[in-house]
């Protein structure tokens, strides 16, 4: 699995609170599933989340996010109350690629919790949101929703930075910095493996596992992501930007755009 990007809506938010659940109380109310997405924060204390087959304990400064028709029950299962932030809103037009670390979370297949070590970080946005929330100021919707995005976004940072390390991502880091900055460059695959004291077949194998393509499709996407900003600039040619973007051939670029985007590159400008 990967951790691509990742797009979409927060088409409403429907409660923003702050609760507590005494010691050994035992929340069922999602057991038959949830209505809407979610997201938990812990405050203090400690509570048990039974999926069932999985089950996660959170802990102070811990995170997670619950998909609609998740089911699952809480219980507070310490001997303090479990005090944490709930918000409850609803997703829609959800952009991620298959198999994608943000697209498993998203639909309930894979679940992640966040580093107790962003607390402060954390804890400053919820007290923020539920006071926008509260307020039911001008604007107050609109103002709570940047609170929310940010935090969907941090999560799913924590969930990349988290997932990656657990699969072998801090070792190709060295070939990754080349292939993000100096994609229009031709190192061979080789070269990019000895960098992370690999072996090509091991590298190459890696790589696929981790972001589901081969590293030279990686950089394939990389120039293409970039000619298409140069491309809606329109303020260079068809040569000039497969130039720029590490294609010595015009032709093959675009071939190579048409077949990644479903149109040419003068089709993609006069869109």
């Amino acid at each position: 699995m990967q951790f691509s990007d990742v797009d979409f809506q927060i088409d409403e938010i429907l409660l923003v609170h702050k609760n507590s659940l005494v010691p050994q109380f035992r929340w069922t109310g999602y057991r038959g599933g949830r209505k809407m997405d979610g997201l938990v924060f812990s405050v203090s204390g400690e509570a048990l989340f039974d999926f069932g087959e999985e089950r996660f304990t959170l802990l102070p400064g811990n995170m997670i996010f619950l998909p609609s028709n998740s089911n699952y029950t809480v219980k507070c299962a310490g001997q303090e109350s479990f005090q944490h932030y709930t918000v409850n809103f609803r997703l829609r037009d959800i952009h991620a690629e298959e198999n994608a670390f943000s697209a498993e979370i998203l639909r309930g297949n894979l679940r992640h919790i966040t580093d107790a070590s962003l607390f402060s970080r954390y804890s400053g946005h919820f007290e923020q949101l539920l006071s926008v929330w509260q307020g039911k100021n001008a604007g107050y919707m609109l103002m709570a929703k940047a609170y929310l995005y940010e935090l969907l976004y941090l999560y799913l940072t924590d969930a990349n930075r988290s997932l990656r390390s657990q699969n072998g991502y801090a070792r190709l880091q060295p070939a990754l910095k080349i292939l993000d900055t100096a994609y229009t460059e031709n190192q061979s695959i080789n070269d990019l493996a000895e960098i992370c004291g690999m072996s090509e077949t091991h590298f190459r194998r890696m790589f696929h596992r981790l972001f589901g393509q081969s590293p030279a499709e990686y950089r394939i996407s990389k120039r293409i992501l970039h000619a298409k900003d140069l491309l809606t600039a329109g303020q260079y040619s068809v040569s000039e930007i497969a130039r720029a973007t590490g294609f010595s051939d015009p032709s093959y670029f675009s071939r190579v755009f048409r077949a990644h985007t479903g149109m040419s590159p003068v089709e993609f400008m006069q869109r």
